[in-house]
């Protein structure tokens, strides 16, 4: 939980009150800390008469879609409570209220933003309370200072840094456990590694996964990696994480279930270069001594120079994006992943996909999926025949 506040002279789910907002990232914990607060306020018993929801039809609304919500949601909080009684007002699962992303970018739902923000600044009607349960919350934002004046505001954000990090992982096992299944360490980190830090996603897949390995009680990998789908934007990631273990056996089965999926060979190379690419700073940037990573395989500790010399300020600083600014967690994992092998043999698998890519949209004879294969053959593959070392590249 990033952090809480509670206004002066009211309690949980009552006394001065009015606004209620939860966000973050961790979008489990931040629905089940809103709707217990919207069942403290608003009994089941009183709902009929006492409570109006609010939430999109689909999880990315539009401009028109989110603007037209966000007006009913203000014209139910300008309604006075049913024979004088208390009326609460649950707006669920909002995602207006980051104006750097969409649809909170749009000038439309802006204008509404700033109507709501208003409203919450002069209080809301006597008996009226507004709770929020938001994906995403900019804490710059006049919106988000007028909630954290005028109620509680609670933030409940996914972890990056390795303490919250071994938290999570915590959560996941316990989770786990509950339904009956065992994760080992190394299932418990594909688990993670497929779902990210949602915890809500983390515990489906758990349950999924019981159901599955049933009376043997225990998932392995394998497991994870057959009935857990990547949570990804784009499942050509999962072919680039397996490819940069070196292990040309699990990169080809991965390879394989994606092409199954129908995903596109081309997509998966070219996700996998960006990979590439980042490995070889990555691993650059420590033979340079810039940065440092160490630990074990689940809780790597990763760390830049500080300072950093100004040649490395330049090289990172001027890159099209800086690696610098990804989450401690992630770095570290790319870090400890990138030094396995020295940067001259990332930098020569990268050149290999660059190639492989050119002949899948050129006018190679082969199909795009035979030249994937012989590129992981190629490349990871001689890793197999030469013994899998990681020599001087």
């Amino acid at each position: 939980m990033a952090g809480r506040k509670k206004a002066e002279g009211g309690g949980e789910g009552g006394g001065g009150q009015e606004v209620y907002l939860f966000y973050g990232t961790d979008d489990l914990s931040a629905k089940k800390a809103a709707e217990a607060c919207v069942t403290r306020l608003c009994p089941e018993e009183e709902r009929d008469f006492g409570l109006e929801s609010f939430e999109p039809e689909g999880p990315s609304p539009n401009a028109e879609a989110s603007a037209s919500l966000l007006r009913d949601a203000m014209g139910a909080l300008l309604t006075p409570p049913f024979l004088g009684g208390d009326k609460t007002v649950y707006l669920r699962r909002a995602p207006f209220f980051d104006p750097l992303g969409e649809p909170g970018r749009f000038a439309d739902v802006k204008a509404w933003v700033e109507k709501f923000t208003e409203l919450i600044k002069k209080g809301l009607p006597a008996g009226v309370h507004l709770v929020i349960w938001a994906t995403k919350v900019n804490k710059t934002t006049a919106f988000y200072k007028a909630c954290d004046k005028a109620g509680r505001v609670e933030g409940f954000d996914a972890p990056e840094y390795e303490s919250k990090a071994q938290g999570f992982f915590g959560a996941v096992k316990a989770a786990a456990e509950a339904s009956g299944v065992k994760l080992g360490e190394a299932a418990l980190e594909a688990l993670v590694g497929r779902t990210g830090f949602s915890l809500r996603l983390a515990t489906m897949e758990v349950e999924k996964l019981a159901l599955y390995v049933g009376e043997r009680g225990e998932a392995t990998v394998e497991d994870v990696q057959r009935m857990v789908a990547p949570s990804r934007e784009s499942k050509p990631w999962d072919f680039g994480d397996a490819y940069c273990t070196g292990r040309v056996d699990e990169t080809l089965l991965v390879m394989q279930r994606l092409l199954a999926q129908k995903e596109s060979p081309v997509a998966m190379i070219a996700m996998l270069e960006t990979k590439l690419r980042e490995m070889a700073i990555f691993r650059d940037a420590l033979a340079r001594g810039w940065c440092t990573v160490g630990g074990n395989a689940q809780w790597p500790k990763f760390s830049w120079a500080s300072p950093l010399p100004a040649e490395a300020e330049a090289a990172l600083g001027g890159l099209a994006t800086d690696v610098r600014k990804g989450s401690p967690f992630k770095m570290a994992r790319t870090a400890q992943q990138a030094n396995k092998y020295p940067a001259a043999r990332w930098f020569r698998w990268l050149n290999a996909a660059v190639d492989a890519h050119a002949a899948m949209t050129g006018d190679s004879a082969l199909p795009p999926e035979t030249t994937l294969e012989m590129f992981v053959l190629k490349t990871i593959g001689a890793l197999k025949v030469a013994g899998g070392g990681g020599g001087r590249g």
